[in-house]
């Protein structure tokens, strides 16, 4: 018996669009997506821009984990993840607000 696993574009699944978070503080935040092929390669973008490695000091995303650093207040906003494999692209959007301590 064959059984074949269909390709399907990079999906979001069960991810929180709002991330609190206190200004200072550290988080590790896992917003990969599911795919067929599984080579998903991502992009970070804030109001529309891509955030590039470096743009923002507290930011790095590593195969759709974003680590962010010692965050602080001017981070707030709205964010979006985008990935793409060879079935397509897809997007997550998400804001981040960070609290005064």
């Amino acid at each position: 018996m064959f059984y074949s696993i269909s390709s399907v574009k990079p999906e979001f699944l069960d991810k929180s669009d709002v991330v609190l978070i206190k200004s200072g503080e550290s988080r590790v935040l896992d917003l990969s997506a599911v795919s067929n092929p599984g080579n998903t390669s991502y992009l970070l973008k804030r109001a529309g821009i891509i955030i590039n490695a470096g743009d923002i000091s507290s930011f790095s995303l590593t195969g759709g984990v974003l680590t962010i650093s010692a965050i602080s207040k001017e981070e707030s906003g709205q964010y979006s993840i985008i990935g793409t494999n060879a079935e397509g692209t897809s997007m997550f959007n998400f804001s981040i607000d960070v609290q005064c301590k």
